[in-house]
């Protein structure tokens, strides 16, 4: 569930960073296989410096972690060429703690841009404040349209 939420909330920042709909499909794409070659189940990453800590960034690791450490995965299987087992999959409390709450992590720190990227979408005129306690509101534009309701019918 948590690896969803973190999905949900990076598709709408890399949609959100594009200007038209036929640019949107290639940073998906890419986004789409950089998740499933950093998931660290293809190859070990942990003993490699600079791969490592670019698979920090995905969602699926973390969530592919959540999954070892609640399988013990690094004693069933480890991946094949393994430089040893890698400390995310271990089968502890806190591993599997850290796990599941960095997915929740990285989803809400792409949360926080995609809701200040889609404000900048937003037409001015739904960026109004309300009016102030006290003070009337404004009458909605009926732009034409008859009423409607008993109150109109008796007219």
């Amino acid at each position: 569930m948590a690896l969803g939420f973190a999905s949900t909330m990076s598709g709408p920042v890399i949609s959100a960073l594009v200007r038209t709909s036929e640019t949107t499909v290639p940073p998906l794409v890419v986004f789409a296989v950089v998740q499933v070659v950093f998931r660290c189940c293809l190859f070990a990453p942990h003993g490699t410096a600079g791969v490592n800590q670019v698979s920090y960034l995905t969602p699926s690791r973390w969530a592919v972690a959540a999954a070892g450490a609640t399988l013990d995965l690094d004693r069933i299987g480890p991946p094949q060429g393994a430089a040893g087992a890698d400390p995310l999959w271990e089968h502890t409390a806190p591993a599997w703690t850290m796990d599941p709450a960095a997915v929740l992590v990285l989803g809400v720190l792409c949360g926080l841009p995609v809701s200040r990227v889609l404000r900048r979408h937003e037409p001015e005129v739904t960026r109004k404040r309300p009016p102030a306690p006290g003070q009337p509101r404004r009458a909605a534009p009926s732009y034409g349209v008859p009423p409607f309701g008993v109150a109109a019918c008796r007219k």
